[in-house]
């Protein structure tokens, strides 16, 4: 009887042996379904002959409510309104109306300081602080362009 010699070089064998065992993490991979939960956690309801109900849910998503808005224009170097009650985080819009001069609005406190407004242009500001605040114009302060605005809760 004759036998069949077989030689595998020793680079050729460890070929083999990776391949066979990649072979064998492929298969686990395919055959063996992965366990995400205990069973105490993923325990499937047992439908019986008994009446089941199904439960409705609903997500609720609370929409945020609009900012007020309130707008103020300064011309002839006056802001109109002088005086504005608003609410906590309500949105001021200053409008400079003049026709060829710019301001630039501050909260004396220190509050805030607003850009340079040419004429025609707006700044916004979120008043998200309660409290009594006066406004200038840089450019009318000599000329009384003030302003008290008094926020509340």
């Amino acid at each position: 009887m004759e036998y069949l010699e077989l030689h595998i070089s020793e680079r050729n064998f460890e070929r083999l042996i990776f391949i066979f065992i990649i072979l064998i993490l492929v298969l686990v991979a395919v055959f063996i379904p992965s366990k995400k939960c205990s069973e105490q956690t993923c325990k499937q309801p047992q439908i019986t002959g008994e009446t089941v109900k199904a439960i409705e849910t609903k997500t609720v998503v609370e929409e945020p409510e609009e900012q007020p808005i309130y707008y103020v224009d300064i011309q002839n170097f006056h802001f109109a309104p002088q005086e504005l009650i608003i609410k906590k985080d309500s949105i001021v819009i200053f409008a400079n109306k003049e026709t060829t001069l710019v301001h630039k609005i501050y909260e004396v406190k220190g509050l805030f300081l607003g850009p340079r407004m040419e004429p025609m242009e707006t700044f916004s500001y979120t008043f998200n602080q309660t409290g009594n605040f006066t406004l200038f114009s840089v450019m009318g302060k000599d000329k009384g362009t003030k302003m008290e605005i008094r926020v509340i809760s």
